[in-house]
Parts: structure tokens; sequence; C-alpha cells
């Protein structure tokens, strides 16, 4: 899994830490921001958070409209990186030996395209 700081979009709270990154056990890029929460145990609130799901950001393109509806921007070399990243690292959501269940528990939350995508990887799987 690949992990990128990048710069929080105009406006927002200086302490709002953004990443973005490749996660290859989910098959999915990610997109989160989370800032300091008021809770004395230090818990962070997440602001948003995209590919927490298998294959819910499965582009680069679908990261780019991401970005763009937060105002976000992500300098060339890590663009770069996260599709070195995706391309070294791999997708492994069919490899994961709980795949069919996350899958399943996944199904009610997802949208149909989605699933066709969660469907694609699970056929990946090796037999």
């Amino acid at each position: 899994m690949s992990c990128y700081t990048i710069a929080n979009e105009p406006g927002a709270p200086e302490e709002r830490r953004t990443e973005i990154g490749w996660d290859a056990p989910l098959s999915t890029y990610f997109l989160s921001a989370v800032e300091p929460g008021d809770d004395p145990d230090g818990d962070e609130v997440e602001v948003f958070w995209y590919g927490c799901t298998p294959a819910e950001v499965p582009t680069v393109e679908a990261l780019d409209a991401l970005l763009a509806k937060h105002n976000l921007v992500v300098t060339a070399p890590i663009a770069h990186a996260l599709v070195q990243d995706r391309e070294r690292e791999g997708r492994q959501f069919s490899t994961r030996p709980a795949a069919a269940l996350i899958a399943d528990l996944v199904r009610p939350i997802v949208d149909d395209a989605q699933q066709t995508r969660i469907d694609a990887e699970l056929a990946r799987r090796p037999s």
C-alpha cells in the first residue's frame, strides 16, 4: 500500500491531513482527509474517505474526478508514483482468503458499477 500526504483544499483547516495512495489488498486508489477531534483520546475525525471498499476507485481518472470534487491538486511526481505503485503492487483483492466474504458484506452498500468491478476482481481469483 502506498500513501502520500498532499496539500489540503483551499480554505481547509491547517490541521487537516489529506492523503492519497494505492491500496493493493482492496484493489483501489484512496483519498482521505482527517482532522483532530474534540475527543480527549485524540481520535481524528474523518472529513471524507474514498477507496475504503474493494475496487471503489479503480483508475487514476476516477481518482482525478474525486480530487476535482474537493478542489485538490496532486503534483506530477505523486501522480506518476501512484501509477507506478499500482503497476508494482498489483491488484490483490482476489488473492485475499476472505475476498468473497468481503464482497458479500459490501454488496448492500455499493452501487451496481462497483459491484461489477468487485465481481470482476473475484473472477481473477486463482483456482
